[in-house]
């Protein structure tokens, strides 16, 4: 798996020179919802990792703490 720390900088960084100035009219809102957009389709199954592993991990939790908690 890649280190995904520092990729999601770039498309803040460059956010101005790269869909401002290609598409004034969609403003900066638009802009990073498309840069968030491109991220993410490029990068799904990286995306769909952590979702699944902090899924199983809370699950775990929650299924430690109702074992030990229980009356």
């Amino acid at each position: 798996m890649r280190a995904l720390g520092m990729a999601w900088w770039t498309e803040i960084l460059f956010l101005k020179n790269r869909y401002i100035t290609e598409d004034k009219e969609l403003g900066v809102f638009g802009a990073f919802k498309r840069a968030l957009r491109t991220y993410l389709y490029e990068r799904f199954v990286d995306a769909l990792h952590i979702a699944l592993a902090v899924f199983t991990y809370g699950y775990m939790a929650a299924a430690i703490v109702a074992f030990f908690w229980q009356e």
